[in-house]
């Protein structure tokens, strides 16, 4: 049992063909590293724990989304920094650990998602006046009591990327 003071950080395999959240999940707690971290961190020690963690979201491998018709979903910069920021800022420290903590459970989400909760849409227009449209799609999972929220985006026709995970 970890303590709030563990985080366990997915090691991506390199095979993604389990059939069922329960065969997929299994998977991914074969691929663990558990990174520990203290309260008492100064800002320094915090940002350099940030980086290791960073260091390991770029081993996520793409997973296929039966809700996409098996389209690959992809892990970039843009979901992994809006785990540490918002549009309006940075998130507070708190806010960053839990969110960090649900990095276990997105591939399996992801790859268990049959079904969109929600879709939105929205459209934006650059000062030069160019036009953007982004796409969100939510997943739900219940995992540990808990539901987990992963949003996937597509900005225009671009891929489609892991964005953000939360939980209720």
């Amino acid at each position: 049992v970890f303590s709030d003071n563990f985080f366990k950080i997915f090691i991506p395999s390199p095979c993604w063909a389990a059939k069922n959240f329960n065969e997929i999940s299994s998977k991914i707690h074969r691929n663990f590293i558990t990174v520990w971290y203290s309260d008492w961190m100064t800002n320094n020690h915090w940002k350099k724990f940030v980086k290791r963690v960073r260091k390991e979201y770029k081993k996520f491998q793409p997973v296929s989304c039966p809700a996409f018709d098996d389209e690959l979903v992809r892990f970039n910069k843009y979901g992994f920094n809006h785990l540490i920021r918002t549009s309006k800022g940075t998130r507070t420290i708190a806010e960053q650990k839990r969110r960090m903590r649900l990095l276990v459970e997105i591939p399996a989400i992801i790859s268990n998602g049959r079904s969109i909760c929600k879709y939105r849409r929205l459209e934006r227009v650059s000062p030069t006046g160019e036009k953007s449209v982004a796409h969100f799609w939510s997943f739900k999972a219940k995992v540990e009591g808990k539901i987990v929220i992963v949003l996937v985006r597509q900005v225009n026709n671009g891929v489609k990327h892991f964005f953000s995970v939360m939980d209720q």
